[in-house]
């Protein structure tokens, strides 16, 4: 096309597959003392999308896949809930606090020789 060097020559890459589209990137030299470049390249994509037009190759349109499930009803419970068991269940349950943990540090503690540096220290 008018504007475009024929050395070096034009090429194109594809860029990108997206997942209704393909990215096609053109590359052409312009001399910028003979032309515009932002002519040049307004006329190139115009003729890009004449060319797809002519050869029956349409811009994809934005598809979105829809699933639906014919959703059964849920079944009933093999065996009824007892509210009272449940009660006596919570009742029985260890909530206590677990002091494993402290008993970890206070003895790795009790072994260094490193000062405490989260121990709360006097202002004195």
């Amino acid at each position: 096309m008018n504007g475009v060097m024929a050395e070096p020559a034009p090429f194109a890459r594809i860029e990108a597959l997206g997942d209704f589209s393909v990215i096609v990137r053109f590359h052409g030299w312009v001399n910028q003392r003979d032309a515009d470049f932002f002519k040049v390249q307004s006329e190139a994509i115009r003729l890009v999308k004449t060319a797809f037009d002519e050869a029956g190759i349409d811009m994809p349109e934005p598809t979105r896949r829809i699933l639906t499930r014919r959703m059964e009803a849920p079944e009933a419970p093999k065996k009824p809930v007892d509210d009272a068991s449940a009660v006596q269940q919570a009742a029985t349950i260890d909530v206590a606090p677990d002091g494993e943990l402290e008993a970890q540090v206070e003895e790795d503690l009790a072994q260094s020789d490193e000062p405490n540096l989260l121990a709360s220290q006097d202002a004195s």
